[in-house]
């Protein structure tokens, strides 16, 4: 008899023990154990910077998600680069010499819950024409805050653009000995080569141009992007050549090869020496 009731004794406390477990229940506080968690809020971010003589900052963060919404005092978190996130996400890993990583420890903010990094990025060291990246995953948290399982890199994407960079719509005439015609509501992109010229399309043909502007009288000059469509390069002209006139409603004075910063506007007129004589373009590229 007293074997049976240490028996029922017995089955009775591993059953309320199997139940207790089950239920996840702290009885310290009558809540479900919970874990800080420490994250990137991004996993992909694009760092678009203007060309500039001086480093550009940028920014970027961890988060700390936490336990009844409390982060730890002092919580430090501390991140490594990571060029294989990078070259994952499909980015060519930015040089060393065109970026510093300002802080490898931050604290994170009680009140925000994130954790505050920052490059320093040489716009004029980073190379346009390239799909530059930069790659960083969470190596260490403090106060025993858990790194995330599937949100623990960054891969940030580098670009740079000049001023003049962006979509305009084309307005004007093409000049030609056998076909003119007008240039109506055309779009064109501009590209960035370097800070002050850009690469686009000649008139309505499928050509391309360099479109170079002094900063300091907003002249613009027009070359070829390797050989030209002609037997003579294309470049800028101060005046229609013979024998053609302007065309209807046309106020020539205008097409005067100059950038207006104030309203992203150019002014051009260019040509080049065909077989049988110039062909011209003048045209005005309003940013979109």
């Amino acid at each position: 008899m007293r074997l049976k009731y240490l028996t029922t004794t017995i089955f009775a406390g591993t059953l309320l023990s199997g139940c207790v477990k089950e239920r996840g229940v702290n009885f310290a506080n009558q809540t479900s154990p919970t874990t800080n968690v420490a994250n990137f809020p991004n996993q992909s971010e694009t760092a678009a910077l203007d060309i500039s003589a001086t480093p550009t900052t940028y920014t970027f963060y961890v988060e700390v998600t936490a336990a009844n919404n409390v982060i730890p005092s002092g919580t430090s978190v501390s991140i490594t680069k990571s060029p294989a996130v990078a070259t994952a996400a499909g980015f060519e890993v930015l040089p060393d010499s065109a970026y510093q990583l300002v802080n490898t420890t931050a604290t994170v903010d009680p009140s925000t819950h994130l954790a505050t990094f920052q490059l320093k990025i040489s716009s004029t060291k980073v190379a346009p024409g390239h799909n530059y990246g930069l790659g960083f995953s969470i190596a260490s948290v403090g106060n025993g805050v858990t790194i995330a399982g599937n949100k623990n890199t960054d891969a940030i994407g580098i670009t740079v653009k000049n001023p003049y960079d962006g979509n305009y719509h084309s307005n004007g005439y093409f000049y030609h000995p056998s076909s003119p015609r007008a240039i109506t509501n055309l779009a064109k992109t501009l590209y960035t080569v370097n800070a002050t010229t850009s690469i686009t399309t000649l008139g309505d043909l499928g050509n391309q141009i360099y479109l170079t502007v002094d900063p300091a009288t907003n002249k613009v000059t027009i070359s070829d992007v390797g050989v030209g469509p002609g037997i003579a390069p294309t470049s800028t002209l101060t005046a229609l050549p013979a024998p053609f006139t302007p065309f209807a409603g046309s106020n020539p004075s205008v097409y005067n090869n100059t950038y207006n910063p104030a309203t992203k506007t150019f002014y051009l007129r260019y040509g080049y020496l065909g077989g049988t004589g110039y062909r011209v373009t003048e045209e005005i590229l309003t940013h979109d």
